[in-house]
């Protein structure tokens, strides 16, 4: 039934009223919309387009992030080619909050775009040789982030997320099936 819903079989998936609304960031982005509450997407255009650019460099990053984590242990060349890839990142990460000059993203509190990028920060610095204390702008952020309620109330432990890895590169298919 789901794929009948959303052919790409992707999650999340949200249905209102027959209307079927998927992706992470378009379904996050109607949810602030019409929920009430503080609103975590940044309405400044100039703003948000900064942010989205910042997205799809990040992208690069979390995928250089997967190519480190799928190398084979003893594949040194694509290991180090995919960590140089992935330091880059982190030092745009840095510039980007150095131009910004704020503690978040998205300003003096996490926004959605901080929710966006965390949870791969919070990967990357529990499985990749990154010290983030090298990067002192991505190590604060990523700090304060860690004492955001929403960011408490659902991270993963550095273990968690190092045994996934393990199963996952085992072939587990129970992989995805751990946590709290």
């Amino acid at each position: 039934w789901y794929f009948a819903k959303n052919p790409q079989g992707k999650v999340p998936t949200i249905e209102i009223d027959g209307n079927v609304i998927c992706e992470s960031d378009i379904t996050s982005e109607y949810v602030d919309a019409v929920y009430p509450g503080r609103k975590l997407t940044t309405t400044d255009a100039l703003k948000a387009a900064n942010e989205k650019m910042l997205l799809i460099y990040w992208g690069n990053c979390v995928t250089n992030f997967y190519k480190y984590c799928m190398a084979k242990a003893d594949d040194k060349e694509a290991k180090d080619a995919a960590l140089a890839t992935l330091k880059e990142g982190l030092e745009y990460l840095a510039t980007f909050l150095k131009k910004n000059g704020t503690a978040f993203i998205c300003g003096s509190q996490p926004g959605l775009t901080d929710y966006f990028l965390y949870p791969h920060l919070e990967r990357i610095n529990a499985i990749v040789p990154v010290d983030l204390k090298q990067i002192p702008k991505v190590k604060t952020y990523f700090d304060q982030m860690q004492e955001d309620k929403a960011v408490k109330s659902c991270r993963f432990s550095d273990e968690l997320h190092r045994e996934y890895g393990r199963k996952a590169l085992a072939g587990d298919i129970g992989a995805y099936d751990i946590g709290p």
